[in-house]
């Protein structure tokens, strides 16, 4: 589909340098960056990632043993500081 768009000469000067810096044609650096304001639309307001958005690769990445990682966790954190102030006593 064409379209015409009317662009001041400092947004035609940055396009056609992107174009020719990126080895692509006018058009595609226009569809580029169409498609990246619209990922941009699913941010936060501001512009800005939101934080599921910034982790949502890393998901999955790594395996919790069942979900069980804290498990014990308030007695171990009892012990360390029970040896930490034991440590801190006999200084």
């Amino acid at each position: 589909m064409a379209i015409s768009v009317r662009l001041d000469r400092k947004t035609e000067a940055l396009l056609g340098r992107l174009a020719r810096d990126g080895k692509r044609s006018k058009s595609e650096v226009i569809r580029d960056s169409i498609a990246m304001l619209a990922l941009g639309a699913r941010s936060t307001p501001g512009g800005r990632e939101n934080a599921y958005a910034r982790l949502a690769p890393y998901i999955g990445l790594v395996a919790s043993d069942g979900g069980l990682l804290a498990s014990g966790m308030k007695e171990r954190m009892r012990q360390r500081i029970r040896a930490r102030n034991f440590t801190d006593r006999t200084r």
